[in-house]
Parts: structure tokens; sequence; C-alpha cells
């Protein structure tokens, strides 16, 4: 793993990390910053609180960068969305170009997803979602950020050791058979 070839490190897909949270808890409030703007490369980009107008856009997404056998449904992505546990970046027409969902595990704040549409990809917005999740898990008192990543998603590997994170463990066949994930955690 620690082993990444230039070519790994130039996978196509741009999503982060995915994994299928069990059940949402109510009472679990994330602080996110009030929304704000920044520019990345030639990019306007606004990064706030998800809301459910944006589910169609990102239920869209989701599909074209997940596997049908990994990909959030839209039920799931509302509820998530609804309870306040998801950020999103839109451009300067409103369009989504990425999104980051988290929940809680025990005390740590565990990273659910993290999405960039490849047209964005590479201009550091999966950097600004991880900071603002940092904010945001700090705020809370959580004692580390956790997450899974799929041991073929070379890039994601790459991008969160670099941030950080290191691999607690491997789970075989974490998002289904033959898809094993390595268990990722950044200490607070």
């Amino acid at each position: 793993m620690n082993q990444l070839t230039k070519e790994d490190s130039e996978d196509p897909v741009s999503t982060v990390a995915h994994t299928r949270a069990t059940s949402a808890t109510p009472e679990f409030i994330v602080p996110w910053e009030p929304p704000f703007d920044i520019q990345l490369d030639a990019s306007q980009i606004r990064i706030m609180k998800c809301e459910v107008a944006h589910l169609s856009q990102i239920v869209a997404l989701e599909h074209q960068l997940f596997s049908a056998t990994s990909a959030y449904d839209a039920a799931f992505l509302e509820e998530e969305i609804t309870a306040g546990r998801y950020l999103v970046a839109l451009d300067r027409n409103n369009a989504i170009a990425g999104y980051a969902g988290l929940e809680p595990e025990n005390t740590n704040i565990y990273i659910s997803n993290i999405a960039v549409r490849r047209s964005f990809s590479g201009i550091g917005l999966g950097r600004e979602f991880l900071r603002n999740i940092v904010a945001a898990s700090v705020k809370m008192n959580a004692p580390r950020i956790t997450l899974h990543v799929s041991e073929h998603n070379f890039r994601a590997i790459k991008f969160y050791s670099e941030f950080g994170f290191t691999v607690d463990s491997f789970v075989r066949d974490f998002y289904c058979e033959n898809d094993s994930a390595y268990y990722m955690i950044y200490p607070l």
C-alpha cells in the first residue's frame, strides 16, 4: 500500500471515501461553519451545510461515482442531509461540485462519504472538505476521525495519508465480496 505508483496516484476516479452507515443518530448535531466562498484553482466554490434541495443532484452524482453495490440510495441520503450531516460544494451555477458526510462512531467522527465531481478533481476540494470535518470534529471534542477507503482506490489512500491519516486495519470484503477496505484514523 505504501508503494503507490505514479499511475495509481492518477486514478481517474475522483471519489475519496465511501461506506455504508448503519443508521442515523438523530441527536448527533454537526457544528458546521457558516456558508463561505473559496477560490480553488479557477473555480469559485461555495461550501455550506447540505439542504434537501440538493438531494437530486447528490443522488445523481452518487450513482455516477459509486458502484451499484456501494452507492447510497435517495432515502438514506435524504435522512442524512435532513439530519445536517452533509456538506455540499456548489459551483457558480449552483451545480454540485462535491459533497461530504459524517457519522458518529462512539466518541469518534466517522467520514461516511467524500465525493468530488471529476471536473473538480485535483483543485483542493477534498482537502477543503477534510478541513471542515476536522474543524467540526474538534468542536465536538472527538478524539479522532476515522474512515474506510477501498483497497483499490490508490488515489484516495495517498490523499488521506498525505493529510495525516494512518492505516489502522484491513477489512476484508467491507463493501461487498472481493472489495475490501482500509480503516484509517486521523488523531485530533
